[in-house]
């Protein structure tokens, strides 16, 4: 059986968006305290300050996945979702990578900051063709069997 390529493609931006979730709660359930704690008092608060920062851009990217799903499902319309109010990518902090090449983070701090920014910029976007800066308006109407690969592209 056929699967849709835009569906096969974003279950798979989907699944690599909850999996570094995962991972990020990991590191900051598990790591953060013991990669901290020889630290001073300023140097913790950057640390956890990057921990947020990955928080941010994974919460961002996840609240744009569901909102495509309930687009295709036509729980919420693409001209509802259009509007600047309705923006869930808002850039700012998110892409800051200041910290990334930092040595005093962390090293899976780093890696996680690495990947997550990547990941942000690749659902940005998306989010702007969705928006009609290019052609992904009809990669994820209803039920559209349309190409989302050249979306990743």
């Amino acid at each position: 059986m056929d699967q849709n390529p835009a569906l096969v493609v974003f279950n798979r931006t989907f699944d690599e968006a909850n999996n570094m979730l995962l991972e990020a709660r990991e590191y900051v359930k598990f790591y953060a305290a013991r990669d901290v704690q020889h630290l001073p008092p300023i140097e913790r608060l950057k640390v956890s300050c990057e921990a947020m920062r990955v928080t941010a851009r994974l919460t961002q990217i996840m609240a744009w996945l569901l909102m495509q799903k309930a687009i295709r499902a036509g729980e919420v319309s693409k001209e509802d979702y259009i509007t600047e109010d309705a923006r869930l990518l808002v850039g700012g902090t998110c892409l800051d990578t200041s910290s990334q090449e930092d040595l005093s983070i962390p090293p899976r701090l780093r890696d996680l900051l690495k990947q997550s920014y990547a990941l942000y910029l690749r659902v940005q976007r998306l989010d702007e063709r969705f928006r009609g800066k290019d052609t992904l308006s009809a990669a994820v109407p209803h039920q559209s069997g349309a190409s989302f690969l050249s979306l990743i592209q």
